[in-house]
């Protein structure tokens, strides 16, 4: 459970509604290809609604841990 004061950067936010996405939707497929088509889509929504590449936020999140 995060605090709402904890949300303080847009791709802390991304990375968070990416969590929860995959935690209640990937789990439940049964196969590699429904999978790679969820974060396909992920990806994809990111990009053209958010306007932020999904690829940067999390990679941003190993960068700030070192």
């Amino acid at each position: 459970m995060v605090k709402r004061d904890e949300l303080n950067d847009s791709k802390k936010v991304l990375r968070l509604w990416v969590h929860e996405i995959a935690r209640v939707f990937s789990d439940r497929f049964i196969n590699d290809e429904d999978q790679q088509l969820l974060y396909d889509k992920l990806f994809l929504s990111c990009r053209e609604k958010v306007k932020d590449d999904l690829i940067s936020a999390l990679k941003s999140a190993f960068e700030d841990k070192k």
